[in-house]
């Protein structure tokens, strides 16, 4: 009870101090990691979720997800030479090239900003005061550590946005024209043209966001999608641009077959007069 009474009061700090903080709110849960493999790497381990690289802490029984990338030069809090080995203090990640301590439930800079660094003349120190930023975490009953992952948010809603502009396109063109009450036009064969294409993208796109669903990977599938534009695009312009070269290769056949034939012909006279 005490251990959810502190998480809810780091959540709602979070609340709080928006302007101050940067909190990465739930969207979808993905495993990170679980207690008994952060317990084995010391309590600080680095996972890689949508493209970022995220750092769970624990500490004190509670277990926290920060970005591994130090807000001020993006160098990383725990990387793989000792250099880069980042402590955990009064519940505070240690940025291990500046000694910038950065809260792990809220991200706000604890203490002075960026101590190890010079101050230089007029300048002062080089990158204004930023927090670091957080990820929500939980540990299901299992003891796996979920952590928050908005980019699928993101992904499923960039393709509900293309499948919103295929819809609308469709029916736009499809739309009949009555003048008077009469049907004038009776709008574009949605079978022929570039149209179809558009039913195209909506299966492909539909297709992609229920495998999503399943897996995380699922939205790499739509990466058929621009590869298939670029080779349309490849044949719509490659004829345009061997256009010059094939013709050239048709004049010269055209000079050489002009040789060939007056060649011919003399050889032709020449048989003529021995005769």
């Amino acid at each position: 009870m005490a251990a959810a009474l502190s998480r809810r009061q780091a959540f709602c700090a979070g609340r709080v101090s928006r302007s101050q903080t940067v909190v990465v709110r739930a969207a979808t849960w993905q495993k990170a990691t679980s207690k008994s493999a952060l317990s084995a790497a010391g309590g600080k381990q680095v996972v890689e979720l949508g493209g970022a690289k995220v750092l769970v802490v624990e500490t004190d029984g509670e277990v926290y997800a920060v970005s591994n990338k130090c807000s001020h030069l993006g160098l990383p809090l725990v990387g793989k030479t000792a250099m880069f080995q980042g402590q955990v203090s009064n519940k505070c990640i240690v940025c291990p090239a500046h000694n910038t301590a950065f809260d792990l439930a809220t991200g706000e800079v604890k203490g002075e900003w960026c101590p190890k660094f010079p101050t230089l003349p007029l300048v002062g120190k080089i990158g204004d005061k930023k927090p670091l930023p957080t990820y929500q975490s939980r540990v299901d009953e299992a003891g796996n550590i979920e952590v928050a992952d908005w980019t699928t948010w993101a992904a499923f809603a960039g393709t509900m946005l293309v499948q919103g502009i295929c819809y609308i396109s469709i029916v736009a063109v499809a739309k009949p024209v009555y003048d008077n009450g009469v049907l004038v036009d009776g709008g574009a064969d949605l079978a022929k043209g570039s149209i179809s294409y558009y039913f195209d993208l909506l299966y492909v796109t539909g297709f992609v966001q229920i495998l999503a669903s399943f897996t995380v990977y699922g939205w790499y599938v739509y990466a058929v999608v621009p590869a298939y534009a670029g080779f349309k695009l490849f044949q719509f312009a490659k004829p345009l641009l061997w256009d010059k070269a094939s013709g050239a290769e048709v004049e010269v056949d055209e000079a050489t077959r002009k040789k060939l034939e007056r060649t011919q012909q003399r050889a032709e006279r020449r048989r003529v007069k021995r005769f």
